[in-house]
């Protein structure tokens, strides 16, 4: 009778999963100069669109605005396509808007900045934390990791605060402003938002332009900067009056609410989901800088956003529920930094020092088993390295550390002349040395006259000149008798 096959082996942990980012659809993209045009005539023919031709004709009369809005013929092209061709995708985008317009309007009046830039963030991402993309910029603002990290945002294997509504959007507000101050103008400040300040310093100072019109119109900027800021000044237009252009009936999310509490262990957001009483889905949505489904490990403590009013829930039924949902960490906290600015040299943290010592003690310690092969050369080296002493006799003045074919250089020096002095006689008496510590390696005989007058001798070459030298005066002495001196 044939046996049953055994059961396949359960599948392997895998851990926690990052959790994933989304593409989406942006709204900044590059549309060709033929394509603007067709949009563009489509705007001017009378009865194509009556009510979007009517609405362009008199918003300046109803709507108001605390940032500038040029109505121009590149305007005018976006927001024909906006109201047609991406109206759904647009539909979407001021769904979910008022989710977390309330919030960045806040902090924007924080930082000092007109309010519909806000806006922005529309064409960036259409209000998406998880957006993200295919230059590897993140989240709401779409910062990308140098400047994210520039402005102040935590990014590492457990979190990524591009993600976080509230801290990079705080991090966005400090940019523009940074960027305003730079450039005095809004529509330069969301330019160089897209390509990057250095970019848009340099065509202003290459050319006799000063604003983001002559600069768009002289082909000094990219595609994709030039078509941004019209796509923002549409945006705005459609979001400040969504249905006189067509968007009528859109279900608004409403706005986030939610406590905070600390942390000081890891924590899974299933088990903060089981502790709140509130689909997993809800804990994820607060938290979305969080990558693997939990706090970080390595951390005294973490702020975690739970639902409104669940504050004592939580601290009541958390304990429990982390026994039944531990977090699972795949490893320690890995943090990103980004790189110095040019002409700046940046301080390694006490742990990163000592890291970084020792990798350091371990690679010489394997080139010089390397270089060392043979007892002799080990005992050459050994007896080359103690020579280094300072010139009060204790070590820790100019240590020489001598090759095998006994070649001295400077390990370390105090800036002293004696320290120089000593580097320049011990070049000088690198023949002297050579025959010394070379002198189980090679026969050959030295070379009169090889050795400086007065230069001080090492431990390893003393001997072998003092024996020269007493061999010197025997045969003077000699040679003396037999003149009959």
């Amino acid at each position: 009778m044939a046996t049953a096959p055994p059961p396949p082996p359960p599948p392997a942990d895998p851990g926690p999963e990052i959790v994933a980012d989304d593409p989406g659809e942006s709204l900044a993209e590059q549309l060709s100069e033929k394509r603007l045009e067709e949009l563009i005539a489509k705007s001017g023919l009378q009865g194509v669109d009556p009510i979007l031709e009517s609405e362009l004709k008199k918003w300046d009369q109803t709507l108001k605005f605390d940032v500038p809005i040029d109505m121009n013929k590149q305007v005018k092209a976006y927001l024909v396509y906006f109201t047609t061709e991406r109206k759904g995708v647009i539909r979407k985008y001021l769904s979910r808007s008022s989710r977390y317009l309330p919030m960045i309007k806040e902090i924007f009046q924080e930082h000092g900045l007109p309010e519909d830039l806000a806006y922005l963030a529309m064409i960036e991402s259409g209000f998406n934390p998880h957006a993200y993309s295919h230059a590897h910029a993140c989240g709401m603002w779409q910062f990308i990791k140098g400047t994210g990290l520039r402005y102040g945002l935590a990014i590492n294997n457990y979190i990524d605060e591009r993600r976080d509504p509230e801290k990079s959007t705080h991090a966005a507000a400090r940019y523009l402003s940074d960027l305003y101050k730079q450039f005095g103008s809004w529509y330069l400040a969301a330019a160089s938002y897209n390509c990057g300040e250095g970019r848009v310093a340099r065509e202003i100072n290459g050319s006799t332009h000063r604003n983001f019109w002559e600069l768009s119109d002289n082909q000094r900027l990219p595609t994709e900067t030039k078509n941004y800021v019209p796509q923002m000044i549409a945006a705005t237009i459609i979001a400040k009056n969504p249905e006189k252009f067509g968007f009528k009936g859109i279900p608004y999310l409403p706005p986030l609410q939610y406590d905070t509490v600390k942390v000081t262990e890891p924590t899974s957001l299933k088990a903060a989901s089981v502790a709140c009483n509130v689909p997993p889905e809800e804990i994820e949505l607060l938290n979305p800088e969080l990558r693997r489904g939990m706090t970080p490990p390595d951390m005294p403590s973490y702020t975690l956003k739970i639902p409104k009013n669940s504050k004592e829930l939580f601290a009541k039924n958390i304990q429990i529920a982390r026994i039944e949902l531990p977090a699972v960490a795949s490893g320690p906290v890995q943090e990103y930094r980004s790189a110095p600015r040019r002409g700046t040299v940046r301080s390694e943290s006490p742990a990163r020092k000592t890291s970084s010592s020792v990798a350091s003690s371990r690679s010489r310690s394997k080139s010089s088993a390397k270089a060392g092969h043979s007892p002799k050369a080990r005992q050459i080296q050994t007896a080359s390295v103690k020579k280094g002493k300072g010139t009060n006799g204790q070590s820790g003045g100019t240590v020489q550390e001598a090759s095998i074919l006994g070649r001295a250089r400077a390990a370390s020096g105090n800036g002293s002349s004696k320290g120089g002095d000593s580097k320049a006689k011990a070049a000088k008496s690198g023949t002297a040395e050579k025959k010394a510590t070379g002198s189980d390696l090679s026969r050959k005989p030295k070379k009169k006259g090889a050795t400086t007058s007065g230069a001080p001798s090492s431990p390893a070459s003393g001997g072998t000149a003092s024996k020269k030298g007493a061999g010197d005066k025997r045969a003077a002495t000699a040679k003396t008798k037999r003149l009959g001196g």
